[in-house]
């Protein structure tokens, strides 16, 4: 069954106008340029100057803004030059994670690396976050990042599986202000036998899908993996003697500078 149709309004709803830019009112003030004062077109002249100030002092407030925002992301960015904000890995991997202003968007990230796999770019806008040779070489065709929630995180495939790693560049990259100062938080200092064990445990029990064979392991790795066993086996027995050659053997692999 068909049913009739309510007949049309005859009120017509006016449509909301849009903001008139300031070509807009440029042209509608040029007509009114030799009108008398106090006619209705000088009124609304008057008007039309009137809003076409207001229009100018906004948007000369909205370009300061959006350049304090651009200033605060550059100053964010220059932060976060240098080593990742934090680092760690497995037997096949190196995961890192810089900190960055949450505005950053994942197409204004750059992230390349040699054809040797040696030397590494990351670049977020016009700023370089890291550029410089790695601790060891990578897959150059096995590199994933993301950026989520104020992190670029990246994960790297290590070229020599069960190396250990114990930062992200072969030599530390300083942080430098805008003044040209070093940052002091930057300097490196010298890694203690305990963070090397925390960096080799975190290596050797961090999952990567694939499991770690002791015959696999570099000659260095092996040298440290046998030191650790050293030192568990004479804390386990009480063999002081033991324990005091296998601290001193823990402390050659902690002299290192990174």
């Amino acid at each position: 069954e068909n049913k009739a149709k309510p007949p049309a309004s005859s009120v017509s709803v006016p449509k909301e106008l849009p903001t008139p830019s300031l070509a807009d009112i440029d042209a509608m003030l040029k007509p009114l340029e030799g009108e008398k004062p106090g006619t209705a077109a000088t009124v609304e002249a008057k008007k039309a100057r009137n809003r076409r100030q207001e229009l100018q002092q906004l948007n000369a407030e909205a370009k300061k803004q959006t350049k304090q925002r651009e200033e605060e992301v550059v100053v964010g960015l220059h932060r976060a030059c240098g080593e990742p904000s934090s680092f760690s890995q497995a037997a096949g991997e190196v995961y890192c994670c810089w900190r960055i202003p949450q505005c950053i968007k994942g197409r204004e990230v750059e992230v390349t690396a040699s054809d040797s796999g040696g030397n590494l770019l990351v670049k977020v806008r016009d700023v370089v976050l890291f550029n410089g040779p790695l601790f060891g070489k990578i897959r150059t065709n096995d590199i994933l990042w993301s950026v989520s929630g104020g992190e670029l995180n990246l994960t790297l495939t290590k070229g020599e599986r069960s190396k250990l790693w114990e930062q992200l560049g072969q030599v530390s990259s300083l942080r430098v202000d805008e003044g040209g100062k070093v940052d002091p938080s930057s300097v490196p200092e010298p890694l203690s036998a305990k963070d090397r064990m925390d960096r080799f445990r975190e290596m050797i029990e961090g999952e990567d899908g694939e499991e770690s064979c002791y015959d696999d392991l570099p000659v260095e790795t092996k040298r440290l993996v046998d030191a650790l066993r050293r030192y568990k086996h004479a804390r386990a027995t009480g063999d002081n003697n033991a324990l005091a050659l296998a601290e001193i053997d823990l402390e050659e692999f902690g002299r290192l500078v990174v």
